[in-house]
């Protein structure tokens, strides 16, 4: 009967298997990942500022000129007729 016990306690006291780190699988979306909110709570370097910032201008730009081509397009460019 102890001699049971004390295998379950060892048993239980063992650490589990902690699985390993998943991955995306790209490089690219791992570093994504971790410049736009990978989860932990350090500070940004300059260089993932940088890359932040540059994403943020690309995105704005881009959004800018869809909304630019469609509003032209609907309200037919009347801004060129003469």
């Amino acid at each position: 009967m102890l001699r049971a016990r004390r295998e379950q306690t060892a048993t239980a006291t063992q650490p589990a298997a902690t699985p390993a780190p998943t991955s995306t699988g790209s490089v690219f979306g791992d570093m994504l990942g971790s410049v736009f909110g990978g989860g932990s709570s350090r500070r940004q370097s300059a260089g993932e500022a940088l890359v932040k910032s540059a994403a943020r201008a690309v995105g704005s730009e881009v959004g800018r000129q869809i909304i630019r081509g469609v509003l032209g397009s609907v309200l037919g460019g009347a801004g060129r007729r003469r």
